[in-house]
């Protein structure tokens, strides 16, 4: 990973609030790194069938659509830092009513990245994303701890929309378990950014059971809209 693009993107982030003030990560309104409007449809749950997790389920907060879309890639691929912290926020909202948390540790895990991929954007932006959750649930009385139990091993192609089959594929036998601090988890949570066909999630939870981890949850920030809407 390049720390200097990370710290440069910092930087830059700083000095374009100074000069003029930021705007809405999703629709550009000012003063606001999400205004009310998109917070609201970044509140609106989806769920769909998730084979591994006790669950059976994965969650993600919003349909990846209009502003929501553009405000996860502007964090996501444009080094909006301060979608973090907001985005947590309502991640954890989503994990409070949504998964089954218990009154032992929770284990957070972020989905891995590529080396490619986190050259390119100076960050594991999985990765910072849970440690924000995790300071929120710690925040709300929940024990919970970051744990990078899974990283990408070798050249992984680049993750393109596609059927289900294609994108397994790409990360069969590129991805590695470390489960090293995981043993006293009561509760595992698996955390992405995006879910499109949800082959993602399922080879890293089937890589987390085959090491010998049980995976409570999964969640992410937005879903494709082939995830029906949550009723709860």
């Amino acid at each position: 990973m390049n720390r200097a693009v990370y710290v440069l993107k910092s930087f830059m982030a700083l000095v374009r609030d100074v000069i003029v003030p930021r705007g809405c990560a999703g629709c550009g309104e000012v003063d606001a790194v999400l205004c009310d409007a998109c917070w609201s449809l970044m509140h609106r749950f989806r769920m769909r069938s998730l084979y591994g997790c006790s669950l059976d389920h994965a969650y993600a907060c919003a349909g990846y659509e209009g502003s929501i879309r553009t405000a996860i890639l502007q964090w996501k691929d444009h080094g909006d830092l301060e979608c973090d912290r907001v985005f947590a926020g309502i991640l954890t909202d989503l994990i409070m009513q949504c998964a089954d948390i218990r009154a032992g540790p929770v284990v957070l895990i972020p989905a891995p990245s590529s080396h490619r991929s986190m050259r390119a954007r100076g960050r594991w932006h999985t990765k910072n994303l849970t440690q924000y959750v995790a300071r929120e649930l710690r925040g709300r009385g929940v024990e919970a701890h970051v744990r990078t139990a899974l990283s990408m091993t070798g050249k992984v192609e680049k993750s393109v929309a596609g059927s289900a089959g294609r994108r397994s594929g790409r990360l069969r036998n590129h991805i590695r378990v470390d489960l090293n601090g995981c043993g006293d988890a009561d509760t595992v949570i698996l955390i992405d950014d995006i879910i499109t066909t949800g082959a993602t999630m399922s080879q890293c939870i089937n890589a987390l059971q085959t090491a010998g981890l049980q995976v409570d949850a999964a969640v992410a920030l937005a879903a494709t809209n082939d995830i029906r809407m949550d009723t709860g």
